[in-house]
């Protein structure tokens, strides 16, 4: 499943801002015929995480960043 699958089912896009856990992150892709997304994180930007699109996961809007 691509970003736009998960798109059409939530509010995920590429740059897209999220909090994962707790903890500020970007949406940098999705994984090619999975669904899941990886997030670069905010703490320390060398992290990259792979997340299923629902568990713990708040999707915000430009405002709530």
């Amino acid at each position: 499943m691509d970003l736009q699958a998960i798109e059409a089912r939530l509010r995920a896009n590429e740059a897209g801002r999220v909090r994962f856990m707790g903890e500020l992150g970007t949406i940098t892709s999705a994984m090619p015929g999975e669904m899941h997304l990886r997030l670069r994180m905010d703490d320390n930007p060398a992290r990259r995480v792979i997340v299923h699109p629902t568990w713990q996961m708040e999707y915000l809007d430009k405002e709530q960043d």
